[in-house]
């Protein structure tokens, strides 16, 4: 039986994790899409699950559940309710995470290209604190290095 073909309200319900998050990729019956994806999302995020379990369902519900502008907008407006504020809550800190990393990534890399491209050589322990800094302390550190050319005493 194909997964489109299923009742979505029926898994929502059920104990399953993983149905939760595929309910999106269900028959939508008398729930609209942005409601789906709702209620998708807020099983997720209720389950006394880990947070890696949740982040993995979470990115099913994201990949799977894509909806276009007014749907988007449809679902924000809803979440709104005080009823979806947990939820409001986590998917607010699980973007923020992902753009946070994915900028940690690019000023890391653009830091450790400015080192190679100046002949820095680094020591174990720089790039050990390169891999732990935080982003504003690897936004200064490049600005130093294209500054000055040389690692910071």
């Amino acid at each position: 039986m194909a997964v489109k073909s299923l009742d979505p309200e029926v898994y929502l319900r059920g104990d399953n994790p993983l149905g939760w998050a595929l309910a999106v990729r269900m028959r939508r019956g008398r729930m609209g899409r942005p409601a789906l994806v709702l209620q998708s999302l807020a099983r997720i995020t209720r389950a006394g699950l880990s947070d890696m379990k949740k982040v993995l369902l979470l990115n099913c519900v994201k990949m799977y559940g894509k909806l276009n502008r007014a749907e988007e907008a449809q679902m924000q407006a809803m979440m709104e309710t005080e009823e979806y504020r947990d939820v409001r809550e986590v998917e607010l800190t699980w973007s923020e995470q992902l753009e946070s990393k994915g900028e940690k990534k690019g000023q890391r890399k653009a830091v450790l290209d400015l080192c190679e491209a100046f002949d820095i050589p680094l020591t174990a322990a720089q790039s050990d604190r390169i891999a732990n800094m935080e982003l504003d302390e690897l936004e200064s550190l490049r600005a130093h290095l294209k500054r000055h050319r040389a690692w910071p005493r």
